[in-house]
C-alpha cells in the first residue's frame, strides 16, 4: 500500500511539474491587420500582451506595422505566408530569442516578410540570447531599415538565408554576424552606406 501511495505521489509531482512548465510559455498571435501598438492587449488573439518566453506568431495575413515594441525575451518568432509585418520601437529595445537548442526559433516563411525599424530614432534589435545552437530560417524577406539591428549574443547560431535579407538604410542599421554560422543560398542586398556589416568570427557559406 505504501509503495502504491508513494508511486501515486510521484506521478502527481511529475504532472504538476509538466503543467507548470507548459504554462510558463504561451503562443501570442497578432490579429489586428490594421497594425497598432504591441502593448495593446486587444491586438493579440488571447487578449493578453506577450509575456517573457512566449512564442510570437504573425500568422494573420496582411500588411501592417506594429509600433511600441518593447524589450522582451521570447522563445520564438514566426512569420507566416501572406504576412508582411513591420516592427518598430518607441524606445531603444531588444527582442531576444531564447528558444530550444537546435530548434528553428526565428522562421520567416517563403511568402512572408519581416521588417525591422524605419520609424522613430530608436534602435530595435533582434538578437539570439542564452541558448546556443539556435536556428533562424529566412525563407522569405527580412529587411533592416533605419534604426534596426540583427545579431547574436550566443555562439553557433545558424542563420539560413534562403530568401532575401535587405540591409536598406544608412542610419543606425547593423547586421552583426559574430557568433553566427550563415548559409546564404538566397540574396543579401546591402546599401553601400550601411552603418555596420560585421562578419568577423563568423562562418559564411
Amino acid at each position: 500500500m505504501k509503495t502504491i501511495t508513494r508511486f501515486t505521489a510521484f506521478l502527481v509531482v511529475i504532472f504538476l511539474f509538466l503543467a507548470l512548465n507548459n504554462s510558463s510559455a504561451a503562443t501570442a498571435i497578432w490579429v489586428n491587420t490594421s497594425g497598432g501598438v504591441w502593448t495593446t492587449a486587444a491586438n493579440w488573439q488571447s487578449g493578453n500582451i506577450p509575456a517573457a518566453n512566449d512564442d510570437i506568431q504573425f500568422s494573420t495575413a496582411g500588411t501592417y506595422t506594429i509600433t511600441g515594441v518593447p524589450s522582451l525575451n521570447v522563445r520564438s518568432l514566426k512569420v507566416s505566408d501572406g504576412v508582411f509585418v513591420t516592427l518598430q520601437a518607441s524606445a531603444t529595445a531588444s527582442l531576444s530569442i531564447n528558444g530550444s537548442t537546435s530548434a528553428t526559433n526565428l522562421d520567416i516563411s517563403s511568402g512572408g516578410s519581416l521588417t525591422l525599424g524605419g520609424g522613430a530614432a530608436y534602435v530595435l534589435t533582434l538578437t539570439f540570447a542564452t541558448t546556443a545552437l539556435q536556428v533562424a530560417n529566412i525563407s522569405g524577406i527580412m529587411t533592416l531599415n533605419s534604426y534596426s539591428a540583427f545579431a547574436s549574443g550566443i555562439a553557433n547560431t545558424t542563420v539560413n538565408v534562403g530568401g532575401t535579407l535587405n540591409l536598406n538604410a544608412a542610419t543606425s542599421t547593423s547586421f552583426v554576424t559574430t557568433n553566427m554560422i550563415c548559409s546564404v543560398l538566397g540574396i543579401i542586398n546591402a546599401n553601400a552606406a550601411i552603418t555596420t556589416l560585421t562578419t568577423s568570427a563568423a562562418t559564411l557559406s
